[in-house]
């Protein structure tokens, strides 16, 4: 089968499962992986589900509790050659490209555990470096190095929902070191500094990323927990809602500031009929965005409709991350 043939359908990277739909060359843009036309499977192509779930529930903050321990990750010389190797290769194509990309500590997921009504997540140390050696760049090969040998450092995501009814998601900056140029939703890391609290991460992530004042967040809700399939990182998703309109937003936004991560905002209604034309339409949108917009409609709009979209989007319906992979149930 050649690539006119496929040229036209929504299909993936079989390596990072970036977007190939309408690629005209024969090399993935996203990880360089050359496409051997012939020899690509249509059915294993085409669009599917890229992230895992760990949970999908509403939680309120005294839902969610987190311990840490002094765990240490799971390692070996030839690992820390390697990701040593990687960073110092990473560091040199940003000084080259102006990318912005430093080192600093980050809380990494040891594990979670769920009793029907709350979740614990048991926390560690990591630091951005191993992040990007492991997960971002050994991503592929989870399964011959180890989950256990991963950063995994807890990210947070957030839908933005403005007081007329609109989701918001960013275009992050092309200098960024990560997703550069993807459509993702306001998100970041757990930080040190949030004192082990996810709904404090997710709010300072809110203000700094859109000057809003924490009075103007409205209403902060988990919506579960995923993992992009090709970096395998855990994510913990967010509903925001904002006692502030679309224009009142994107009035405060200003592409020139310094550290400012976004080149502008796409939004859609938020509505169960808006929402899956929307995503199915988005240019080179982040696994985790993708997620969040689908567990927002899974608690708002029921099963039914999720059902449908997941479909509709991918094909097939998400699957849990699996145990080996750090999941909980």
């Amino acid at each position: 089968m050649g690539a006119s043939t496929l040229q036209d359908r929504r299909i993936f990277c079989l390596k990072c499962r970036y977007n190939l739909t309408g690629l005209t060359s024969d090399r993935c843009p996203e990880c360089g992986w050359l496409v051997d036309w012939e020899k690509v499977d249509p059915d294993f192509a085409l669009a599917q589900v890229p992230f895992f779930i760990d949970f999908a529930r509403r939680l309120s903050p005294d839902r969610i509790k987190l311990a840490w321990v002094d765990d240490e990750t799971a390692t070996s010389p030839e690992l820390e050659a390697l990701v040593e190797s990687n960073w110092q290769a990473k560091l040199a194509e940003a000084r080259q490209s102006g990318r912005r990309l430093f080192n600093g500590p980050m809380v990494r997921l040891v594990g979670w555990q769920c009793d029907g009504t709350s979740v614990t997540f048991t926390v560690g140390p990591t630091d951005y470096r191993r992040h990007l050696g492991t997960n971002y760049l050994l991503g592929n090969r989870v399964e011959e190095v180890g989950i256990a040998a991963f950063a995994n450092p807890v990210g947070t995501s957030a839908n933005i929902i403005t007081s007329d009814g609109y989701l918001l998601f960013g275009r992050r900056a092309s200098d960024l070191a990560c997703h550069a140029g993807y459509l993702h939703c306001i998100g970041g890391t757990l930080d040190l500094g949030d004192n082990l609290d996810l709904f404090a991460a997710m709010r300072r992530e809110i203000r700094e990323e859109l000057l809003v004042s924490d009075a103007e967040i409205l209403d902060l809700t988990c919506t579960g927990m995923v993992r992009d399939k090709s970096i395998h990182q855990p994510e913990v998703l967010f509903d925001s809602s904002l006692g502030l309109s679309k224009d009142e937003v994107m009035s405060r936004f200003d592409p020139q500031a310094e550290g400012q991560e976004h080149t502008g905002w796409l939004y859609c209604h938020d509505d169960p009929e808006s929402v899956p034309p929307f995503l199915e339409s988005a240019d080179l949108m982040a696994p985790v965005a993708q997620a969040a917009a689908i567990l927002h409609g899974r608690h708002d709009w029921g099963m039914i409709w999720y059902e449908s979209a997941c479909f509709r989007m991918f094909g097939e319906m998400p699957a849990a991350t699996p145990i080996e992979k750090g999941g909980r149930p």
